[in-house]
């Protein structure tokens, strides 16, 4: 019986728990699809999203959060060019961009940018 790493909705569960209780509002997306008459169809219209949006206190400016299975991502190629592009255009607008594989990672990329989160 050997160490099993926290699977990613587990952590992204802690982390938006965490967020909450801090005082953020933050929203998991949805952002599968399933395919419909042999057509892949998306649930979310934007490419490379990131599994959490949060409005963070005080001021409301926005987090992107993007989590990851620890010790394996999965990730594809484009995918991962995608969610890049996502991040990259919500710092470009003012936002935070975090990706993180536990929720120590998120406090320290809040701590980074400047946030008390003691």
């Amino acid at each position: 019986m050997g160490f099993e790493a926290p699977r990613e909705k587990d952590v992204q569960k802690t982390c938006i728990q965490w967020l909450a209780l801090w005082g953020a509002t933050a929203i998991r997306v949805n952002s599968g699809g399933m395919k419909i008459e042999k057509r892949y169809v998306p649930f979310n219209s934007e490419p490379g999203c990131s599994d959490v949006i949060a409005c963070l206190p005080p001021n409301g400016r926005m987090l992107a959060l993007e989590l990851k299975k620890p010790g394996r991502d999965r990730t594809t190629a484009k995918r991962k060019a995608e969610q890049e592009s996502f991040r990259a255009k919500v710092v470009k607008s003012g936002g935070l961009a975090i990706v993180a594989t536990s929720l120590d990672e998120l406090l320290a990329g809040l701590k980074a940018a400047g946030y008390d989160v003691r």
